[in-house]
């Protein structure tokens, strides 16, 4: 007797352990949706082509099992009724924000999507798909995404053949620069780099590289010059100021910048590179830095044809995927894009293993269940363990998520477009770094939750010790 009753006290936490995960599942997974959809209507009104974005975000930091489901019936307006309709979806994490308040958990992205759902039930479509949630972006854009037009670019493209003898000059050899460089250099290109640090250009120049004194001489010395810089004001100064490269360019230049830069900052290098004679590309990278050491980046390219077909060669050496997605300024949009879906991604994963914990979960167990559920993502693969195991070294850090962040807000704001999941999430990351963690990667968005709810995701290190 008493075995059966342990028994069955088994089975009775066993199943309310596997009710949690459900409901975290469903908060990570509707938000991560919110989130995708939200993404689809700001690329399209920013005149990307939805359909290209779709498959750039799925094969990059964006891509979520939500959006692999849903993305593709969004395109198509496929809002027929199917196996988890709105309704139930709708219960489901209304019973999601139920535990959270039993628990004293907050959960503000999970908030958000449950006002949404409620909206589109109230147009009588709860037994349509989940996908028909995008209605709800694009009544509050005032635009739908049926009246995107395509543009005239290839998508994913090969590079173009090598021209006779390039010389490439690079500048910016930070964390994703240097290895970015190296890659190429290993392809055989001639190199000339420059970086305010001079102790990578030291290491580059013994793997074969020369040596430049100044952005100016960079451009002076290479056909194609490709710059990796931290923010907006470092972009600018290598570009625009004294001894910039755009000082130093000359006609049929190639000028490539491979960071995630503000789209207006970008329209006015093209612009400079134009008065010169030269050829702006924008080509931000995604893939992280364990990508980037294996030249297994993904680009999106902003070019002319004949800027991609300059750069392309180039660019191959450090990335496994290009996609030409348009004119100058597109790459930055698509980035834009593509990041405020990492950072909303990211937010809600914190936001879904602190509810787990705050409701008896243990975190690793759950990361587990979650890594197998419709919740799993990019995101999930690569930040889910570092949340648990608390690892905050930085693979990219919370201030470059918020120049990210602030970037993508703008673009919505000059669109006339309201992203409130990614204006939630912009808020985590400030109180993130207000908590003195600006420099840690951004999976420590997790500790503002733990500091909201008076709990620890995983072991606690002396760092949760300090003060705050």
């Amino acid at each position: 007797m008493v075995k059966r009753t342990r028994r069955a006290a088994t089975r009775q936490a066993g199943s309310a352990d596997t009710a949690i995960a459900r409901r975290v599942e469903t908060l990570i997974g509707t938000v991560t949706l919110a989130g995708a959809l939200e993404g689809l209507v700001l690329a399209g009104r920013a005149g990307l082509d939805p359909t290209l974005f779709l498959e750039i975000a799925r094969v990059s930091s964006g891509g979520s099992a939500m959006l692999e489901r849903y993305g593709p019936r969004v395109l198509a307006r496929r809002f027929a009724a199917a196996d988890r309709p709105l309704a139930r979806l709708e219960r489901d994490l209304a019973a999601t924000l139920a535990l959270g308040r039993r628990c004293g958990m907050p959960t503000p992205l999970a908030a958000v999507a449950h006002g949404w759902l409620l909206a589109v039930l109230r147009h009588d479509a709860g037994a349509d798909d989940p996908a028909a949630l995008l209605t709800v972006y694009e009544r509050l854009a005032g635009w739908s995404l049926a009246a995107a037009q395509p543009r005239a670019a290839p998508g994913r493209r090969s590079p173009a053949a090598r021209e006779g003898i390039v010389r490439v000059g690079f500048v910016g050899l930070g964390r994703i620069g240097r290895p970015i460089a190296a890659c190429i250099r290993r392809a055989g290109f001639p190199m000339i780099v420059h970086n305010r640090s001079q102790g990578a250009v030291g290491d580059m120049v013994r793997e074969g590289a020369e040596r430049a004194a100044s952005p100016a001489e960079t451009a002076a010395r290479a056909d194609v010059v490709l710059t990796c810089l931290p923010d907006n004001e470092a972009v600018e100064r290598v570009y625009l100021g004294p001894s910039g490269l755009v000082e130093g360019a000359r006609p049929e230049q190639v000028l490539v910048d491979v960071g995630t830069t503000a789209l207006g900052l970008t329209r006015r290098l093209d612009a400079a590179a134009a008065a010169r004679a030269a050829i702006f590309v924008d080509a931000p990278v995604t893939g992280g830095i364990p990508a980037a050491l294996e030249g297994r980046l993904t680009l999106m390219v902003g070019a002319s044809e004949e800027g991609f077909r300059r750069a392309s060669p180039v660019l191959a050496a450090m990335a496994e995927r290009l996609f030409h997605v348009g004119p100058p300024g597109a790459g930055q949009s698509t980035k834009l894009v593509g990041n405020m879906l990492l950072g909303t991604n990211t937010a809600a994963l914190a936001e879904g293993l602190a509810l787990g914990v705050a409701a008896g979960l243990a975190a690793d167990e759950l990361l587990e269940r979650l890594l197998r559920s419709s919740a799993d993502s990019w995101v999930m693969r690569l930040r889910g363990p570092k949340m648990v195991q608390r690892d905050f070294r930085p693979l990219f850090t919370v201030l470059g998520r918020l120049k990210d962040s602030q970037a993508a807000l703008a673009l919505g704001r000059e669109l006339h477009v309201p992203l409130p999941p990614a204006a939630v999430a912009h808020e985590l990351y400030q109180a993130a770094a207000a908590r003195g963690c600006g420099a840690e990667d951004f999976a420590t968005v997790v500790r503002v939750y733990e500091g909201l709810a008076g709990l620890t995701v995983g072991p606690a290190t002396d760092h949760d010790q300090a003060p705050r």
